[in-house]
């Protein structure tokens, strides 16, 4: 029954892991086209304002993020996809369609909204409908879909090599997989955690029945009737950081806070630009050489998460990353030659070993890991 529950909860995982594919397309679009974008839209030379359009979208997604919650106690998983979808779709046509600074930063803006949602939304949704067995293979689909998206962007991005208006055509393509999310999940099925919530306990004995198996449905619901039972909606925040789940709060906090000066954004999002800086011709297609090394390490992860344990993933990741962005920062700061802009330096030849190291390093463990631990 278990492995007839994986295979039946796999495309309603897999419909929502393309939330995660849109979040990675995202990372990665800007990685190639943002001097083509810059010089048409009047930017051309002000770095601040080139890195405010790629990583605007985070500021979004941290609004997004804060509003999450609430509208999937509410709305519940699926209904609350589909619905965020909408900022992802139009805001995509907006930057799809900017002929100014303004209109290309608010659609940005409003494709991070949606991004902030999804990135909370799509690992709950997958807990909730996986598997125990499974929980930690599915669960790392959320870093595929993310790895797969950068890899798309990014292939997609190397006619902007040739074309300086191509960026248009990257963007308006990001639309597409927003409406595969509000079709294909009109077909998944809804968390039975958020039905035996709101007291719909028999449609959640169905899905549990239906994705599981009727052998599983049984100690499923009286699990789940156990978790609604002492799930204290009105918790407050200083609970959380009290005794005795603060530590638990720390250390999941933490996972999620030292991500972000990890330097894998600054990987993803500028690749393409630090390969051309130490004499590497196309830079996009270097940068593709990391998503898909990024892609690897999440296949690595899906793998051995379930078998190895997410405490000697998650040492080996760091340790991992640390060696090589160690080696990244150095080659940079002490380039060993002084061909860089003009022919493959050995900086170059250093860098593009090293940085796809550290995105294998991150994505095999430290990428998808957090949203499981």
């Amino acid at each position: 029954d278990a492995d007839l529950g994986w295979v039946r909860v796999f495309p309603h995982v897999l419909t929502a892991s393309m939330a995660n594919f849109l979040f990675g397309y995202h990372i990665g679009v800007m990685n190639g086209p943002i001097e083509d974008i810059a010089r048409e839209l009047g930017f051309q030379g002000n770095p601040f304002l080139q890195g405010l359009v790629v990583s605007i979208f985070i500021v979004g997604a941290f609004f997004g993020s804060l509003g999450s919650s609430a509208l999937v106690d509410y709305l519940g998983c699926k209904r609350t996809l589909q619905i965020d979808s909408i900022p992802l779709i139009l805001g995509a046509f907006i930057s799809a369609q900017a002929h100014s600074l303004d209109e290309m930063l608010l659609g940005r803006f409003l494709v991070g909204i949606g991004i902030g949602v999804n990135t909370v939304l799509v690992p709950i949704y997958i807990s909730e409908v996986a598997p125990t067995k499974y929980r930690g293979t599915l669960g790392t689909l959320c870093q595929i879909g993310t790895c797969l998206g950068i890899i798309a962007a990014l292939s997609l991005g190397i006619p902007s090599e040739s074309d300086p208006h191509w960026w248009r055509t990257m963007l308006y393509a990001a639309c597409v997989p927003g409406f595969f999310i509000v079709v294909g999940m009109q077909f998944a099925v809804e968390s039975p955690r958020w039905l035996a919530k709101v007291g719909r306990l028999d449609d959640a004995r169905k899905v549990v029945e239906n994705i599981w198996g009727v052998a599983e449905a049984e100690k499923a619901m009286e699990e789940m009737k156990s978790v609604v039972a002492n799930d204290d909606s009105q918790a407050s925040w200083s609970e959380l950081l009290a005794e005795p789940h603060n530590r638990v709060a720390l250390i999941g906090g933490s996972l999620f806070f030292l991500q972000q000066f990890a330097g894998i954004n600054g990987v993803l999002y500028f690749s393409s630009l630090t390969f051309r800086d130490v004499g590497i011709t196309s830079g996009i297609l270097a940068s593709l050489y990391v998503g898909i090394t990024n892609f690897g390490g999440a296949l690595v992860a899906s793998n051995l998460m379930d078998k190895q344990g997410r405490k000697n993933l998650l040492i080996g990741s760091y340790l991992g990353m640390a060696f090589a962005m160690f080696l990244i920062v150095f080659s940079i700061s002490f380039p060993l030659d002084e061909g860089v802009g003009h022919t493959l330096s050995v900086t170059g030849t250093l860098l593009y070993a090293l940085l796809p190291s550290f995105s294998l390093a991150y994505s095999s463990s430290h990428g998808p890991q957090q949203f499981k631990m």
